[in-house]
């Protein structure tokens, strides 16, 4: 494993698209730390792949470390 080497992925619903994504990460790059920023999905399949992805990643849901809403991919990337 690359140390250097980290994947962060911002997420609001749309499950299936964040599991096919991570999954190629996995494949793509294994064994390296992937970082998922959740904005308070709703979607109850988009909270089972968070569990699921929580089991083997670290995943962060607003609310837990920030009191708002992480941004959307423009607030998330500043």
């Amino acid at each position: 494993m690359n140390d250097n080497l980290r994947f962060f992925v911002f997420s609001y619903n749309r499950g299936q698209f964040l599991a096919n994504c991570v999954h190629s990460i996995e494949r793509s790059a294994p064994g390296a730390p992937i970082v998922v920023f959740d904005d308070c999905s709703s979607d109850p399949a988009t909270c089972v792949v968070l569990e699921d992805i929580a089991v083997r990643h670290r995943v962060v849901r607003a609310g837990e470390t920030t009191r708002h809403k992480l941004g959307g991919l423009y607030g998330n990337m500043q």
